[in-house]
């Protein structure tokens, strides 16, 4: 079972801290994602209680009575100078402000727009609170930026790269040489075969010299590889277990 996420959600206004706390559940049980959101009426009741209990983003509102958005966030950042801030505002021309605390994004309460905006948002903060990466994959006469935890694996066919994605696929204008080294720093990703690239975090199953992914594809190991592979399969699934506990 995933780890809980906590997220606070600090508004002087009932309504619009509910509303905020309600959307963050939707978002999450629409993904099946472990997030909990909480309300703080103010600054000083939120600081109170990080000091016994940590979370993993914070939503903030710039304009409230007492301390303000902006310093509770000076303050924060000299307790954790890296947790995800999200600004709310009723004003956007308040959101350059949150450059300062290094925010990473804001919502704006009024904005008609403001749900398109809030799921563009919350997709940032899971791709941060999930420490992925964004793979910048030259396609055609574009540049695709594409979530590494979103690949399964990658092969070369006809000359061409192919990604496998969660629910797509995409050819690329890049060689194995030249994918390995994008990936060369994370350790999710394995080459199994030549030409082939797997995602280990991907991985159903392992039999002699073939490995099943979640999209049920069956992909040859080299022989050469498969003890490696294990290996490094069981590594992912021991590192997984302890940011579990």
């Amino acid at each position: 079972m995933e780890p809980t996420v906590r997220i606070a959600v600090v508004d002087d206004s009932m309504q619009d801290r509910q509303a905020i706390c309600d959307q963050i559940a939707a978002y999450a049980a629409g993904r099946r994602l472990p997030w909990q959101a909480q309300g703080f009426p103010s600054g000083d009741t939120f600081l109170h209680s990080w000091a016994s209990r940590r979370y993993e983003a914070v939503f903030l509102d710039i304009l409230m009575d007492g301390m303000n958005g902006m310093e509770i966030a000076r303050q924060l950042r000299q307790l954790d100078p890296t947790v995800p801030l999200i600004f709310i505002t009723c004003e956007a021309d308040y959101a350059i402000a949150g450059y300062e605390v290094e925010a990473i994004g804001f919502l704006v309460k009024d904005d008609t727009a403001f749900p398109a905006h809030f799921d563009r948002l919350m997709e940032r903060l899971q791709l941060r609170l999930a420490g992925d990466i964004m793979l910048e994959l030259p396609s055609e006469h574009t540049v695709i930026p594409v979530p590494a935890g979103s690949v399964l694996y990658a092969e070369v066919m006809d000359h061409s790269m192919h990604l496998h994605l969660d629910g797509s696929e995409m050819t690329i204008r890049m060689t194995m040489g030249q994918l390995r080294q994008v990936l060369a720093a994370d350790p999710r990703f394995f080459e199994c075969h030549r030409g082939i690239i797997i995602n280990l975090d991907a991985i159903s199953a392992l039999q002699d010299q073939v490995v099943i992914m979640r999209s049920g594809n069956r992909l040859p190991v080299s022989r050469r590889k498969t003890q490696l592979l294990r290996q490094a399969f069981a590594a992912r699934r021991i590192s997984a277990a302890r940011k579990s506990q």
